[in-house]
């Protein structure tokens, strides 16, 4: 299957629970208008990316997909979630 990057938002959770979307840093609260925003254009071809780190507290995690699936209910439309765990980001 052909995805066009344009199609894809990264959400990532660094070890501290920081949150970036496509690189910005941003508050859990906004992200789920954020994915709303970005999925409404074409919510069944759209792709949200959540990348995490080994180190990434399960509250962080369960909120941020909280909030992914809330936005995708808005729009009526079930979410397509690709996951990455980025184990040993800061192995040597």
């Amino acid at each position: 299957m052909d995805v066009k990057q344009a199609d894809i938002l990264t959400v990532k959770l660094d070890a501290q629970d920081r949150l970036t979307v496509d690189g910005d840093t941003m508050a859990m609260a906004r992200v789920g208008k954020a994915v709303e925003q970005f999925a409404a254009v074409s919510p069944r071809h759209r792709i949200i990316a959540v990348e995490t780190d080994r180190e990434t507290s399960y509250n962080a995690y369960f909120q941020l997909q909280d909030a992914i699936v809330k936005a995708y209910r808005r729009l009526k439309c079930p979410p397509r979630i690709a996951e990455t765990a980025a184990y040993g980001l800061n192995d040597k």
